[in-house]
């Protein structure tokens, strides 16, 4: 853990350092420090948020990730974010699922 959180760091690019960011959220997700992956999750997608990348199983489990522990708002931000992907890969049409779990009133 202690070498990919120096790795983040290096003069990588940024799609790079995104998917490091991405591995430690997971990481940290094993070691039950939900809060801190969540973060790690964050900073990874406001990397690239303006740059097109590939849907990968990973999107899913951070979307999952941010519902399971309590951060609705910012998985629907990101889901927003995420779904105007589909405009050149049509994989992240497979995050549409999550959209009623965040804005059906009866699942609050």
């Amino acid at each position: 853990m202690e070498t990919m959180k120096r790795a983040v760091l290096q003069p990588f690019a940024e799609k790079e350092i995104a998917s490091g960011l991405v591995y430690l959220g997971m990481l940290s997700l094993k070691l039950k420090s939900h809060r801190q992956a969540l973060d790690y999750f964050d900073q990874a997608l406001e990397m690239v948020l303006e740059e097109p990348f590939n849907y990968s199983s990973n999107i899913s489990k951070i979307m999952e990730a941010f519902i399971q522990y309590g951060d609705k708002e910012r998985a629907l931000y990101w889901l927003r974010q995420l779904l105007e992907k589909q405009s050149y890969d049509r994989r992240f049409k497979k995050l549409e699922k999550y959209m009623d779990l965040l804005t059906d009133p009866k699942r609050k």
